[in-house]
């Protein structure tokens, strides 16, 4: 358990809180035009999930956890949104008791359970913090931008070193391509990208 899958989940979820209460102030169409900080967080943040849960070789991140752990997410969100859609705002962004949605579970699945309400919690709550924090929104926008940069950077960074190599032999993910430009700027593993490999 790197703690990677916990912080990109949890961070995932506070940048959707930031995205909701932009939609919510009606202000989002004209700041996501105006602000390239709320494309790319929005992006990296969505691109980070996806690696995170579809392309678990190319990270540091436990598959055996990833998934799980996105799952439980989706269906505690889901249950909460199903029987009250008109709170889905309202969960995210106002002041509702977001301890409500974490019910534990029950017998092989409570840890597994526990840790989703773990991150549910930490997510939203972090996301709020952030709205109370930074209330200007190009501030808010960058400072997030700055942890997705810190983040897929990590995520580059690792020591993974044959994934990326398969996928560059395919074409590339995104992410086996910043890691040979890390490498080669010295960051990661530099032994393996100044040496061809066997």
């Amino acid at each position: 358990d790197s703690g990677l899958e916990e912080a990109v989940l949890s961070w995932h979820l506070a940048t959707s809180v930031c995205e909701m209460e932009l939609i919510l102030s009606g202000r989002g169409s004209a700041i996501r035009i105006e602000m390239e900080a709320v494309k790319m967080s929005v992006a990296l943040s969505r691109y980070c999930l996806y690696l995170l849960v579809e392309s678990t070789g190319l990270t540091p991140a436990d598959p055996d956890l990833c998934k799980p752990l996105y799952d439980g997410l989706v269906r505690k969100l889901g249950v909460a949104f199903r029987r009250h859609p008109e709170m889905i705002e309202m969960t995210m962004v106002r002041d509702y008791d977001i301890s409500s949605l974490t019910v534990p579970g029950r017998g092989e699945d409570a840890e597994e359970d526990e840790a989703v309400n773990g991150i549910l919690v930490s997510g939203i709550g972090l996301g709020r913090r952030i709205l109370e924090k930074w209330p200007e929104a190009e501030r808010r926008w960058s400072l997030l931008m700055e942890v997705w940069v810190d983040i897929i950077i990590y995520i580059a960074i690792a020591e993974n070193a044959h994934p990326h190599a398969e996928q560059l032999a395919k074409g590339g993910e995104l992410l086996s391509h910043l890691w040979v430009l890390l490498g080669h700027l010295g960051f990661g593993q530099k032994s393996w990208i100044s040496k061809p490999h066997n």
